[in-house]
């Protein structure tokens, strides 16, 4: 049971950035100690209520730090739903945002300033571009190992997002930091 809960956490971990492995293991493991009595003894339905306590521990955590600080923290499923939805469709950059007018795009719940989103995209390299398009621009039906490129693409492109947007939180409270570090 023990290594069901860690891959659980671990692939929580990945999917939820900014909240860590060990927390989610923990918070699983209270989940299961509660329900105990309860648990069955089928591996597949452990792993269900694993995954079902990490994964309501990360909504519950990325709720309280959005209402904390006022920054939504991207996951790769919302910057794929994003890339696939709107970043390729011209309609969407009609209106292009600017600094001045401070333009949002609102796809599936998720805002974000498609200022920010293109900046990440041309952080990108090529390769990660030509994947990432080749998807979601493109429409092309992929092998498995080039849906996966595309894929650690997207983490990519969150993991630089989600840094672009402490980077500005940053500099807005005034953190004497080092800003070419922290730049995507």
């Amino acid at each position: 049971m023990s290594e069901i809960v860690k891959r659980a956490a671990r692939g929580l971990a990945k999917s939820w950035p900014g909240i860590d492995g060990e927390d989610i293991e923990q918070e699983i493991w209270v989940g299961l100690v509660k329900d105990w009595s309860k648990l069955p003894d089928d591996d597949v339905l452990i792993r269900h209520r694993a995954w079902k306590h990490g994964l309501k521990y990360c909504h519950d955590e990325r709720y309280f730090y959005t209402l904390r600080s006022a920054e939504w923290v991207y996951t790769p499923s919302e910057v794929r739903a994003l890339f696939r939805d709107c970043f390729f469709d011209p309609v969407w950059w009609e209106d292009m945002p600017t600094k001045e007018a401070d333009n949002s795009l609102k796809a599936g719940g998720v805002v974000v300033l498609l200022w920010d989103l293109r900046n990440v995209w041309e952080s990108l390299s090529d390769d990660q571009r030509d994947d990432i398009g080749r998807v979601y621009r493109d429409h092309v039906e992929v092998a498995p190992a080039e849906r996966k490129a595309c894929q650690r693409a997207v983490d990519v492109a969150t993991e630089k997002l989600n840094r672009r947007m402490e980077f500005q939180t940053l500099v807005r409270r005034g953190v004497d930091a080092d800003r070419e570090a922290l730049r995507v």
